[in-house]
């Protein structure tokens, strides 16, 4: 098929063919019947593949929004005078001054399952009010109330992905088989309050853990442990280990089907 200006010209052309004349103005265009692969066109972190940090999946998947001032489908597993309550888009775990009190919260339906040849994404932000003397998980477990996977010499395991603060205000990226886990230190203490964007985004190489759009820790699959085919729980924990209240601020959260490669 032949392209053309909409606009022809009637002056002659000049002696010098060097310069674009107005028998190249009124020529054809010319073109290609085969057009460029989708996938050349568009590579990795192109228009149609973002970032693994950014809340969007890479396929598509409609996102699933979480506000906490509707916390349907959710279980409260709340110990001693542990507690949740909805705000203005926010939910407030709070375990109370009771010492060894649990404030837990969690999906009932079930989220992740992290093997090789699937991929997701989630992220969520949190405001914690006192970092240390408590423990903290964010994130999918299989067992949301029981989370005392204090790294690096925890004696409980199960399966999950996600963040663990210890007791001593530090930030873990963690995830586990029913047996081991692999726990990696993401350098930031947290010794007061402090607002926290975290993510974890896995696919068939590994699972990325990020804070505040920065990737803190990898673990790769080949080399790491991870829940295998098994129903985690999307679960927000927090248990105080002194007499003192320890309250976590959880905002919206984003979470995102899993989908095959």
């Amino acid at each position: 098929m032949a392209i053309k200006h909409t606009f022809t010209s009637a002056v002659e052309d000049g002696a010098d063919e060097t310069l674009v004349r107005p028998v190249d103005w009124n020529a054809d265009h010319e073109g290609t019947a085969t057009p460029d692969p989708h996938k050349t066109s568009h590579d990795y972190l192109g228009a149609d593949e973002l970032s693994p940090i950014r809340l969007m999946s890479q396929r598509a998947v409609p996102i699933i929004p979480k506000v906490w001032t509707d916390i349907n489908g959710f279980t409260a597993a709340h110990t001693g005078t542990g507690s949740f309550t909805t705000g203005l888009l926010l939910g407030n775990l709070q375990t109370g001054t009771t010492n060894g009190s649990e404030g837990c919260i969690y999906d009932t339906a079930g989220f992740w399952q992290a093997y090789a040849g699937y991929g997701y994404s989630w992220g969520t932000k949190v405001s914690i009010r006192q970092g240390t003397t408590q423990i903290i998980g964010i994130g999918f477990f299989a067992t949301p109330a029981n989370i005392d996977l204090l790294p690096p010499t925890n004696t409980t395991h199960q399966n999950h992905v996600g963040f663990i603060v210890d007791a001593s205000g530090n930030l873990w990226a963690s995830s586990g088989n029913a047996s081991n886990e692999t726990q990696t230190d993401t350098g930031i203490d947290i010794s007061g309050q402090y607002d926290l964007i975290l993510s974890i985004y896995g696919n068939n190489v590994g699972l990325y853990f990020y804070v505040d759009h920065v990737l803190k820790a990898t673990h790769l699959l080949a080399s790491s442990y991870y829940p295998n085919a098994v129903v985690c729980y999307y679960t927000m924990y927090l248990k105080t280990l002194t007499e003192a209240n320890r309250a976590m601020f959880c905002y919206p959260l984003s979470m995102f089907p899993q989908f095959a490669y």
